[in-house]
């Protein structure tokens, strides 16, 4: 399993499928022609992308970068142009362990 630290964010992208590259060539051609760049931008600003899926019976792209910090991972996803054409939703997460030891000490409500 991959190990989370506090730098690793997931992204969920969604867009209507009047956006979607299967429907709308010009954004079909954003994606064939920014998609590949995205690794340059991406170690030009000190952002790793661990994983990039698509789900493909949903509108949705579901990323995990590695960033300094919140701020970082966010100007990451404005400067690829990604949002505009999709909604974006950043979570920064932890590992299962880490999140576990936070939760391990607390008492139970129910």
């Amino acid at each position: 399993m991959h190990e989370v630290n506090a730098m690793d964010f997931v992204v969920i992208t969604e867009h209507p499928p009047n956006l979607c590259p299967s429907a709308n060539a010009m954004v079909r051609k954003q994606m064939t022609e920014g998609f590949p760049q995205l690794p340059n931008l991406a170690k030009s600003m000190g952002v790793e992308i661990s994983y990039v899926g698509i789900p493909m019976v949903d509108h949705k792209i579901f990323m995990v970068l590695k960033a300094p910090n919140f701020e970082t991972a966010r100007r990451f996803i404005v400067e690829s142009g990604i949002m505009q054409t999709n909604t974006i939703h950043i979570y920064p997460v932890v590992s299962f362990d880490e999140a576990m030891g936070m939760v391990g000490g607390l008492t139970p409500i129910f």
